[in-house]
């Protein structure tokens, strides 16, 4: 007989300890920055949201003429959300090891939700893919032309915001050009805070690229080497016009032309993500599982824009020496030539 059988119960307390780090936290995950998270009662519905209409400029309009307007309305976008579960299976001797009943709950209910933070991720991929339509391909002599055109269409929808994978990233500042130019501007340590993920220095480096900053998405979300079940393509990247969507996203995206929204289905007043547990006795184990309802709304394709490493002749000369792992102490931001503040 089992010494510690779980409840079948939600644990809501669980869920709200830890919804964080679905939602960010120190797993940085993008989805949540990138389709703010808007909680919901339903698990379909539509919304109307603004889409772009600028009035047209009459000069000199001759006294008596009608002045002719512009129609400003919102679009229906409809939306319907998914569940997304994982499980944490748990013996006698895993539960003792934890230290007992209530630490392996909270430890595991974390293991089970960083797959569901990587899953929001990637969806959010899908749908910045399919608003972004063809990439553009970047030119390995002029590397941040594509990326400053595609900044221009997209300010009208906030700042614009380099968004990658890890390996992207890695890719990008491989090439000849894009690493002196780095180095020219913030110094020989740059390339090592870039790829290492130093918040200041992403900053720095997305200026020197022609956006206000940059958005490092985990590589089992945006790539193509880690869960090939998400289908992504590793060479490519997006530019995405961001806004401030402050503390009701909803309500600004009604007012605001935006990229989107991620209505999560919630029952009850309870946090984004469902936790509970559960005991099977014929296998004698413990269950936790985490379970969202969640989906990507899209408002405004034009927000979005891809660019795309070329499949050959990226790397040109002597590709920069970069210790991707090293410890970084001082981010690059403002840093003088020779890679001190």
């Amino acid at each position: 007989m089992s010494k510690y059988i779980f409840a079948n119960e939600d644990r809501p307390d669980i869920a709200a300890a830890i919804a964080g780090k679905l939602m960010g936290g120190a797993a940085k995950h993008v989805a949540p920055r990138l389709f703010p998270i808007v909680k919901t009662g339903q698990r379909a519905g539509s919304w109307y949201l603004a889409q772009l209409a600028d009035a047209s400029v009459v000069s000199n309009r001759t006294y008596g003429d009608a002045l002719t307007g512009t129609h400003k309305a919102n679009a229906s976008k409809s939306w319907s959300t998914t569940s997304q579960e994982t499980r944490i299976c748990l013996t006698d001797a895993d539960i003792e090891d934890m230290g007992g009943a209530d630490q392996a709950i909270l430890a595991s209910a974390e293991g089970a939700v960083r797959p569901l933070g990587l899953k929001l991720d990637a969806l959010a991929y899908s749908a910045l893919a399919t608003a972004a339509s063809t990439p553009a391909n970047l030119d390995p002599d002029a590397p941040f032309k594509a990326i400053a055109d595609a900044a221009v269409k997209v300010k009208r929808y906030g700042d614009p915001i380099l968004v990658c994978s890890e390996s992207w990233l890695n890719a990008y500042v491989a090439n000849t050009t894009v690493a002196l130019h780095l180095r020219g501007l913030y110094g020989d340590r740059i390339i090592q805070d870039v790829v290492t993920g130093i918040d200041k220095a992403l900053e720095a480096a997305g200026i020197a690229f022609g956006c206000k900053g940059i958005l490092v998405a985990d590589d089992a979300a945006f790539g193509t080497t880690v869960d090939t079940t998400y289908t992504t393509d590793a060479t490519k990247a997006f530019i995405v016009g961001l806004a401030d969507m402050g503390s009701n996203p909803l309500a600004t995206a009604k007012t605001t032309p935006v990229l989107g929204l991620m209505p999560i289905f919630v029952p009850g007043d309870e946090s984004e993500i469902q936790v509970e547990t559960s005991y099977n006795s014929s296998t004698r184990v413990n269950n936790v599982d985490a379970i969202v309802w969640a989906c990507t709304l899209t408002a405004n394709s034009g927000a979005a824009k891809a660019v795309a490493i070329p499949g050959s002749g990226w790397v040109k000369g002597l590709a920069p020496q970069v210790t991707v792992n090293a410890p970084a102490a001082e981010a690059a931001a403002g840093s003088g030539g020779d890679g001190q503040s």
